[in-house]
Order: C-alpha cells, then sequence, then structure tokens
C-alpha cells in the first residue's frame, strides 16, 4: 500500500529509511568486531595478567573498627587528634601481639557502646577493588603488617593482612578474556568514531 503511494520515493520516509539503515549497519559492523575480538590469544591473556598481576593479589584480613562517638551534653566528642591518638594506641596494642578480639571489645567500650556483639575481625579473602577506595592501600602490605588507621564519618579502621596469594591465571582467565574482549571492541570503535 506504501509504495502504491509512492511513499519510498517521499523525502520524510526517504530521511527515515536512511537513518535506519544507518543504525542496522551500524550494528551489524559492532557485531562484527565482537565476533573478531571474542577469542583473544593465549599470549594476549598472559600479557595482561603479567601487566596487571597486583589485581590478582588476595589478601587474607582482619579488621578492627574503631567507632567514632559522635558526642553526648555530658561527654563531647573527641577531636580529630585525639582520635587519631586513641587509633595509634590501639594499633601499637595489635602490633606488640594483644588478642585483636580484646582489642576490638575495648574499642566499642571505649566509644561507649556496650552490650553490642562486636563485628568479626576476619574479613577473608578480599582483592583490590573490594574496600572503599581510601582504604585499597591495605593491598600493599606484607602478610603479618598492620595498616595505618584509615576514617570516615562513622569510624576508624585498621587492616591486618593474614596472607597473600597471587590468584592462578587459571582462575581468572574467564574474567581477562571478557575485559580483553570489552576492551579490544571499545577501542576499535572509538577509533572509528575518530
Amino acid at each position: 500500500a506504501a509504495r502504491a503511494l509512492h511513499l519510498e520515493n517521499d523525502p520524510n520516509v526517504l530521511q527515515i529509511i536512511q537513518f535506519v539503515s544507518q543504525q542496522v549497519l551500524a550494528e551489524g559492523l559492532k557485531r562484527h568486531y565482537m565476533e573478531q575480538y571474542a577469542h583473544p590469544s593465549d599470549q594476549q591473556i598472559q600479557d595482561y595478567y603479567s601487566k596487571n598481576g597486583a589485581k590478582y593479589r588476595e589478601a587474607t584480613l582482619q579488621r578492627i573498627i574503631i567507632p567514632i562517638n559522635p558526642g553526648s551534653p555530658d561527654k563531647p566528642a573527641a577531636s580529630e587528634a585525639q582520635s587519631a591518638a586513641v587509633a595509634e594506641k590501639i594499633r601499637q596494642r595489635w602490633i606488640a601481639g594483644e588478642d585483636p578480639v580484646k582489642i576490638q571489645q575495648s574499642a566499642f567500650e571505649a566509644a561507649g557502646i556496650t552490650g553490642a556483639s562486636t563485628p568479626d575481625l576476619n574479613l577473608g579473602a578480599r582483592r583490590p577493588g573490594s574496600l572503599p577506595v581510601n582504604q585499597e592501600s591495605v593491598f600493599q602490605l606484607k602478610a603479618g603488617e598492620i595498616s595505618q588507621a584509615y576514617t570516615d564519618a562513622a569510624a576508624t579502621y585498621l587492616y591486618k593482612v593474614v596472607s597473600v596469594r597471587q590468584i592462578p591465571l587459571a582462575d581468572v582467565e574467564a574474567s581477562i578474556v571478557k575485559t580483553l574482549q570489552q576492551q579490544q571492541l571499545q577501542e576499535k570503535l572509538d577509533a572509528i568514531g575518530k
């Protein structure tokens, strides 16, 4: 019916046909490159793993949380300097080998939190990207080291690295393949766009 009315020659319809045709071609181009980059070589995977080794370090962590007391009419909040001094004392106790469970309990009591169960010290195995950004330097520590104090609005945090291991390539190969596929496709599309 549209052809009988010769709408394929209408300038507005021609513009829409051209636009849709461009979209289909763009999608076809993207699919073509997705297939082309679907299987990175073993060498590309190995190179990516080698260059990004820090991403594939896994640290088993313990954490002590020192709550920040917001203050009350009878007991004002501690200053930043006082909070930092308390955190450093706790850090030194932990370095000296004192039981971290007892340290955690005393930190909660000092903040006026009693009767509540303290958080579990053991965070288990963690990888870079799994902690708040300002605490990521924990992953640069060696096994047995205790971090500096990290503070936010609610608490101060101390970490101990219990152990560190490099995750084998075989365990992360699938995620590297996916990363390489996306990276290569994006680079190609960016180049075409330019």
